[in-house]
């Protein structure tokens, strides 16, 4: 019985590869994620590399500017938006199919733990920035302006 556990092991890892840790470290490297976990078609990779916190907290504070965001708001709003671009994930895919040839153009500090980039995709097919906002588990993307 432990002959055959140790080659169902050993099969499994050959089949499943190493597990590959995302590299949040810089800016850079959070934008790179965010494009390789698309081009995957990965919806846990992809949707790791996005600040559903830092978009709940800009939301809340948009909709009640003078009112203080309590945190247990910011996490369901972040849950919430999670949970609604997995379901589009999951049923329209991931559309449209540019971001894996889109490369970085420019980057803007806007304070100490957040940048916009300027990305410019193949061909000049899409330009576009985003915002990355870095927390104490690395650099996301925050969607929005």
């Amino acid at each position: 019985m432990f002959r055959h556990n140790a080659c169902l092991l050993v099969v499994c890892c050959a089949v499943c590869g190493p597990a590959m840790a995302q590299d949040f470290t810089t800016p850079e490297a959070a934008f790179r994620e965010h494009q390789a976990a698309w081009a995957r078609r990965n919806i846990d990779d992809f949707l790791s590399t996005i600040s559903f916190q830092q978009e709940a907290v800009e939301t809340l504070q948009k909709r009640s500017p003078n009112a203080s965001v309590l945190q247990g708001d910011i996490n369901a709003l972040a849950s919430e938006r999670e949970a609604q671009l997995r379901e589009m994930l999951r049923t329209r895919g991931f559309k449209p199919d540019y971001l894996p040839t889109c490369k970085i153009l420019n980057k803007w500090p806007l304070s100490g733990s957040t940048v916009r980039i300027a990305v410019g995709c193949e061909k000049g097919a899409m330009a576009y920035s985003m915002r990355l906002v870095r927390s104490v588990d690395g650099w996301r993307v925050v969607r929005g302006p």
